[in-house]
C-alpha cells in the first residue's frame, strides 16, 4: 500500500516536471527572441538562437520522457528510443544550424557529434533488442 502511494507521488511529479521541461522547450525553440528579452538578454544572435535550439530540443526530449516514464510503468526501451530520438533531433538542428545562419562547423562540433552520436548508439541498443526478441521467439519455435 505504502509503496503504491509513493509510486504516485512520483508519476505527479514527473508529468509536473515533463509539463515544465515542455513549457521551457517551448520557450527556447519557438519564442527564443521574446524568451531572451524577458531574461533581459541584449544582445539576441544566431549564437544564442543555436544554444537555445539545441538546449531547448533536450529539454523537450526530457519532458516527453518523463511524461512517458509516468504513464507506463517500465522505463527503460522507451528512454532509450526517446534517447535516440534526442540524438538525432539535436544533430539535424546542429548541422541546419550551420548550413542557413553564420554558426560555423567548428562552433557546432560538439553537439553534432554527441547529437548523432548518442542516435547511432541508441539506434544500436534497439536492434539489439529487436534481435534478442528475435531470437527469443524463434528458440521457442524450435
Amino acid at each position: 500500500m505504502e509503496q503504491e502511494k509513493i509510486e504516485h507521488r512520483v508519476k505527479i511529479t514527473l508529468i509536473i516536471n515533463g509539463i515544465v521541461d515542455i513549457a521551457m522547450a517551448f520557450c527556447l525553440i519557438i519564442i527564443p527572441r521574446l524568451f531572451a528579452q524577458i531574461l533581459q538578454f541584449e544582445d539576441f544572435n544566431d549564437s544564442f538562437r543555436f544554444l537555445a535550439g539545441g538546449y531547448g530540443i533536450a529539454t523537450l526530449s526530457f519532458g516527453i520522457t518523463r511524461i512517458w516514464v509516468a504513464k507506463k510503468n517500465s522505463f527503460l526501451w522507451e528512454t532509450v528510443l526517446v534517447g535516440f530520438i534526442e540524438g538525432f533531433l539535436l544533430g539535424t538542428f546542429c548541422m541546419a544550424m550551420v548550413l542557413y545562419t553564420e554558426i560555423t562547423i567548428i562552433n557546432a562540433f560538439l553537439p553534432i557529434l554527441i547529437g548523432f552520436g548518442f542516435m547511432i548508439i541508441h539506434l544500436l541498443f534497439l536492434i539489439s533488442r529487436k534481435k534478442l526478441i528475435f531470437n527469443k521467439k524463434f528458440l521457442q519455435k524450435t
